[in-house]
Parts: structure tokens; C-alpha cells; sequence
């Protein structure tokens, strides 16, 4: 399997672990979020308890304002700028990518 491939899967299957928790399993409420941050990407950010940041993530995130968000939502390049967004506002830590 490709490099894209299995890192789909793993995204996919991240998603999935942390959607309907709380009801729809097709989408993750505010709190999935926060858990999915802070499980999933809590070596990258500094501070995965930050209700703004998570706040901010979710916004962004949210696109079409149902408050909750899809997969769809999630994959989209929203993700990359959100990291970005982090990064550039000092929510998340120093790492090197391999």
C-alpha cells in the first residue's frame, strides 16, 4: 500500500474511533474533537486541555455551522490550515517532520 493510502486509512480509521460517541456516527461533536486532539495529535499540540484552541479548531473546522463535523470537513485542506493556524499562533510544539 502507498504512503497516501495507508496514511488515509489511518485517518479514516481515526475518525471513525472517536465519531458517535455522542450520537451521529458519521460525525464528531466538539467533545469527540477534543478527545480526537488530544489522544491522536497531543504530541504536536501544547495544549490539548486549551478550550480556545480546541474552540478554534472546531470553528474552522465546522464549515457548514450543523455543529458537528463530518468527515468531509474534517479531511478538507481545513486541517492543514488549522495546523497551521496553530502553528503560527504558537499552539503547537517545535517538531521535525520525517
Amino acid at each position: 500500500m502507498s504512503d497516501v493510502c495507508t496514511a488515509m486509512s489511518l485517518l479514516i480509521k481515526s475518525f471513525s474511533k472517536y465519531a458517535g460517541r455522542e450520537g451521529d456516527p458519521h460525525t464528531l461533536s466538539k467533545a469527540e474533537l477534543k478527545e480526537l486532539l488530544h489522544n491522536e495529535l497531543g504530541e504536536l499540540l501544547k495544549d490539548t486541555a486549551n478550550k480556545g484552541a480546541v474552540d478554534l479548531i472546531f470553528k474552522d473546522l465546522d464549515t457548514n455551522k450543523d455543529n458537528s463535523v463530518d468527515f468531509n470537513e474534517f479531511t478538507a485542506l481545513h486541517v492543514i490550515n488549522t495546523c497551521y493556524l496553530l502553528y503560527r499562533n504558537k499552539y503547537l510544539k517545535s517538531c521535525t517532520l520525517k
